[in-house]
């Protein structure tokens, strides 16, 4: 992603140099609050709020895009021993986790 570009496109070019200085770059942009915005010298609460809505809105694209996080994939569902290995060892949510992206599928017809 262009940063400067985004910057511009939504009237704020002015900063561009400010965010190249410090290495803003895309992977930076949802760590941004208002204080680090007032260190960049962005004075005006407009610009601030501004800006800090155009990145909530690419948060929202990307999840478009990528789609909700899930901790396994979704062909991968919990079998009967992944959840009976949970509840013995009582390790909680990573022994299922591993279990069932260990075993296949029709394990549950192991039981």
């Amino acid at each position: 992603m262009d940063v400067g570009g985004w910057l511009r496109s939504l009237g704020l070019g002015k900063y561009e140099a400010a965010f190249r200085e410090n290495e803003i770059d895309e992977t930076v942009l949802p760590s941004l609050t208002h204080e680090i915005l007032k260190e960049l010298g962005f004075t005006a609460i407009g610009h601030r709020l501004k800006l800090l809505d155009a990145i909530a809105a690419l948060r929202v694209a990307s999840r478009a895009v990528f789609g909700p996080y899930r901790p396994y994939p979704a062909a991968v569902v919990p079998s009967p021993v992944g959840i009976a290995l949970q509840w013995i060892t009582g390790c909680g949510g990573l022994a299922l986790c591993i279990v069932a992206r260990c075993a296949p599928r029709e394990s549950s017809t192991w039981l």
